[in-house]
């Protein structure tokens, strides 16, 4: 069976954009279990022949090679928008779809609009904080007025870029820090709302009320948890760890943030449990399974406050792996590279029996 990886022309094999490892992992545990991996961009399909041109591994030599196969029978999609997105991706896509073929991991649209799924089921609305489009000044200030903390995240942003976080002091005044930035700013509440607006150039942004984190040996953390569906198709906790900060805004281990096993840090805390942590985790997999059905695995990522309540911030479609790798949990690293292989043969079987 192939299981096709469909990726952005950029992605080559020298690193594969930072997913080397990820990527030798999935080849080397598919063929334990009868997978061949074969790694694509759009433009590398040939429609009328019902084949491709893809990277597949050579365990033998280490090395990626070129190999003409037949269309692969399920697609892993681990398609990242690198610039402005070509339209062949979305030609792709809709052309897979009309020929039968599953493909797994969409995009699932924006920060509000996962909010907003989620605020709509009661068992999942009580995690999230208040979450808003930001869309002009006023609401930034009066905001400010009542949260502790706010935080502006772009609307599609990844890995911690381009947020800023406001924290109102006396006096009128908000002091105003950004992401990868050593040194933050002390402004009159006008001024940090000028300042926004400068800085978010019109692109679409959420506001979002900043809870108080607790924190463990002095710094910030958050929790991100590994949701995936298994070879029965339905989701399972794969595993989790703690992501400590370095900058002391986003715990993103892209800025910079240290992992550290999730029961190192909970345990520390003495309050939320892991098991607490991947119950809820469960909850909002499921919820947003429900609305975007060609899930195959979410990265989900919570914060505990200093009064010990668990509060979930985001979901990531296409989760990296490398959290496991940092804490050193080779055998859930491993289980997080099958699982979508294992799902894609669950899809394989459903295509089958129709």
């Amino acid at each position: 069976m192939i299981v096709g990886v469909l990726v952005h022309p950029a992605v080559k094999p020298d690193r594969f954009r930072g997913n080397r490892l990820f990527f030798r992992q999935l080849a080397e545990q598919g063929e334990g279990i009868g997978v061949k991996i074969a790694i694509f961009s759009p433009q590398q399909i040939n429609w009328p022949r019902r084949r491709v041109r893809a990277y597949v591994y050579r365990g033998v030599t280490g090395r990626w090679v070129m190999q003409g196969l037949p269309l692969p029978g399920v697609v892993y999609d681990r398609y990242f928008s690198i610039g402005n997105q070509p339209a062949n991706i979305f030609a792709c896509r809709k052309t897979l779809a009309k020929r039968g073929v599953p493909r797994f991991n969409p995009a699932i649209g924006t920060k509000y609009q996962i909010y907003r799924q989620l605020a709509r089921d009661p068992e999942t609305a009580r995690y999230l904080p208040e979450t808003l489009l930001f869309n002009r000044g006023k609401d930034l200030s009066r905001k400010l007025a009542v949260w502790q903390r706010a935080y502006l995240k772009p609307v599609t942003g990844m890995k911690g870029k381009g947020i800023i976080r406001l924290s109102p002091r006396a006096n009128n005044l908000v002091y105003l820090e950004q992401v990868n930035r050593k040194n933050g700013r002390l402004l009159t509440t006008e001024g940090a709302v000028k300042s926004v607006r400068s800085l978010i150039r019109g692109r679409r942004y959420l506001l979002q009320q900043g809870i108080e984190p607790a924190t463990w040996e002095g710094k910030i953390f958050d929790l991100r948890i590994l949701a995936q569906k298994d070879r029965q198709g339905q989701w399972q906790i794969t595993g989790g760890a703690a992501r400590v900060t370095a900058n002391g805004i986003t715990c993103n281990l892209h800025t910079g943030a240290q992992a550290v096993s999730l029961e190192t840090v909970l345990t520390a805390q003495g309050g939320v449990k892991p098991a607490d942590v991947y119950a809820v985790a469960s909850l909002i997999a499921q919820s947003l399974g429900k609305a975007n059905r060609g899930l195959g695995e979410l990265g989900l990522d919570f914060l505990v406050d200093t009064q010990g309540r668990l509060w979930f911030l985001e979901a990531n479609p296409r989760p990296g792996r490398i959290v496991f790798h940092r804490i050193g949990d080779l055998a859930t690293r491993l289980l997080a590279v099958r699982r979508p292989l294992e799902y894609a043969q669950y899809l394989a079987g459903k295509r089958k029996a129709r």
